[in-house]
């Protein structure tokens, strides 16, 4: 295998010292603090194989942006999908996935989002009225599982263009945060990605009985959404029809399934995540909910925002922004080398393990001003867009990423216009989780609606 430069620009690669069990307890914190304390790039060994970590935002643009020739996903990254959504295509490397990619970035593309904006707000409305129903009148108390319910209405009727009851809704989201937290057991137990899937394991059984019971809520619901019969538009049916025409790699089977699961858990856990990271920005910092609310009102009143009015406030796009850059839902990218280069001056051999810091990229003094400071504004200005990487960059750059936004702006927009966010000073912002970081210390938000 010959070695390739991809850029004469030399990084150096400073080895480091690291105990298997710190990087197997918490390999996000462990991939920050060995990069940073490397200058940028650190290396060390663990199972006789080689650990790049990195927060050089020039050297991870350049890893991600590559078009998967040398570099591809991880084996934790794959054990993790196929735990969740089964084995397919989608858990897959090569030609299949990239067509399939391709349909979904056309299909959950910013233009055709903008087709789904009531279903959104629809969607939205539903899960809030369940939720209203359950406080008192005068308040409205959201926390972790709330903000999950409503992704999980939200998402079901843009994706569907169904309703959900509100005993499906709480089987299919009770299902899927259990699904979501028996898949971060591959990370915490490694000795599990070394077993097949079929082999009885406590984990992999549970896996396999939490996926059954998704099926059962979502297959009446798919099958009416692809049927030739049904003349409502859902985005699911979008995809559907856009491999047809473009005469990529057809869903067949459980590819459907397979499909729609894995962005249910992708963007239903991550945008609920992000939602409370808001939240706990917001309370911590109450005068950028006080300056959200005032904006929102002057602009819509009550009413929802037309489409094109969703970019609008500026400070709603920097609150969100600024949010993902302190805490973002995926503080570690893992990659494996599958051919032996050279990148920017660092050598790598194939099958050498990459831990990209988002974390780290994301609060460098290198690339941020006060790194540390909530500082919604900054985006208002250029920013190295090396350096902001929430969604990933290049060919596995997250497809959903533009109906996130837009369901997170529209449920932030309507809590906005009716409420009052009660300020808890003094909260911790520390986090666990190296698949999706979640607040480590959870907080109840009282929302308390104005007369």
């Amino acid at each position: 295998m010959t070695t390739d430069e991809f850029s004469p620009n030399n990084i150096s690669a400073k080895p480091i010292n690291v105990e298997a069990s710190r990087i197997l307890k918490d390999a996000s914190v462990t991939s920050y603090e060995t990069a940073t304390q490397a200058g940028g790039v650190s290396t060390f060994e663990i199972f006789n194989k080689k650990v790049i970590t990195i927060t050089n935002a020039d050297l991870a643009s350049l890893i991600q942006y590559d078009n998967e020739e040398y570099f591809g996903r991880s084996e934790a990254q794959k054990h993790i999908l196929q735990g969740v959504v089964g084995k397919s295509i989608l858990t897959q490397d090569g030609a299949a996935w990239k067509s399939l990619k391709g349909s979904c970035n056309n299909s959950l593309s910013r233009n055709n989002i903008e087709k789904y904006h009531q279903g959104t707000q629809l969607g939205l409305d539903s899960a809030l009225e369940i939720q209203e129903k359950q406080e008192e009148e005068a308040s409205l108390i959201l926390k972790r599982y709330n903000f999950e319910s409503i992704f999980v209405q939200t998402t079901t009727k843009v994706f569907l263009n169904a309703d959900l009851t509100a005993a499906e809704s709480a089987k299919l989201h009770n299902a899927y945060v259990e699904l979501a937290a028996l898949s971060a057991n591959y990370i915490k137990y490694p000795i599990l990605m070394l077993m097949p899937g079929w082999m009885p394991h406590p984990t992999n059984i549970r896996m396999r009985l939490k996926s059954n019971t998704i099926d059962h809520v979502l297959k009446p619901l798919i099958k009416k959404a692809i049927s030739k019969d049904t003349k409502t538009d859902s985005l699911l049916r979008d995809m559907d029809e856009e491999v047809i025409r473009e005469k990529r790699c057809p869903l067949k089977g459980k590819e459907h399934f397979s499909l729609l699961k894995s962005l249910y858990i992708a963007g239903i856990k991550t945008s609920a995540v992000t939602l409370e990271w808001i939240m706990m920005y917001l309370s911590e910092y109450p005068e950028y909910w006080s300056q959200l609310s005032t904006e929102c009102l002057e602009l819509y009143g009550t009413d929802y925002p037309d489409v094109e009015d969703q970019a609008d406030p500026e400070c709603l796009g920097n609150i969100i922004n600024e949010t993902m850059r302190l805490s973002p839902t995926a503080p570690l990218l893992a990659r494996k080398v599958i051919n032996d280069c050279t990148v920017a001056g660092v050598k790598m051999k194939k099958k050498d393990i990459i831990l990209i810091s988002v974390y780290g990229i994301h609060r460098s003094p290198e690339y941020w001003e006060n790194p540390e400071d909530f500082i919604p504004s900054r985006f208002s200005k250029p920013h190295n867009p090396k350096a902001y990487l929430p969604f990933q960059l290049g060919p596995h750059t997250c497809p959903g990423q533009h109906l996130a936004r837009r369901m997170i702006a529209t449920v932030l927009i309507r809590l906005a216009q009716f409420y009052d966010l009660e300020p808890i000073q003094g909260k911790s912002f520390e986090y666990e989780g190296n698949v999706v970081s979640v607040p480590k210390h959870a907080q109840n938000f009282r929302f308390v609606k104005r007369k």
